[in-house]
């Protein structure tokens, strides 16, 4: 009766073993991890020097990076001029809920658009788009 009650509680311990071990070792695949930029998750707008950043990414080549730094600047001045209230959890759609004039709204849904499109898409874009966005961005007055 002791050799079967150790028995078991052995084998207990390796199968928990083997599936605590990197996420489900036998039954299922091992977590990816995420590299999370912590400054990204805690950015400000209110506290970035927008030309300057669009500026460095711009000269590095990062365009994705400056086509996310213009899509904040508007978000920046649509929140300055209290059209919307800004917030990190907030979605674009909320954003395009909270403006209220119907063409400041269509304009700021495009731009959206090449935001996502860019950013979440993962798109490498070159200087040529890249320099069409940028027009379409500065154009953009709330």
């Amino acid at each position: 009766m002791f050799a079967i009650i150790l028995v078991g509680f052995l084998l207990y311990f390796i199968i928990k073993y083997f599936l605590g071990k990197d996420g489900n070792f036998i039954f299922g695949k091992k977590n990816k991890k995420v590299d999370l930029n912590v400054e990204e998750l805690h950015e400000n707008i209110h506290e970035i020097n927008f030309p300057e950043s669009i500026a460095k990414f711009e000269h590095e080549g990062d365009y994705r990076s400056a086509v996310r730094y213009q899509f904040l600047f508007v978000l920046k001045k649509l929140s300055d001029k209290k059209l919307i209230s800004w917030n990190p959890e907030k979605t674009n759609k909320d954003y395009t809920t909270e403006l209220k004039t119907p063409h400041l709204k269509k304009e700021f849904s495009g731009l959206a658009y090449i935001f996502d499109y860019v950013w979440y898409g993962e798109f490498s874009i070159e200087e040529q788009s890249y320099q069409k966005f940028k027009k379409q961005y500065q154009e953009f007055k709330p």
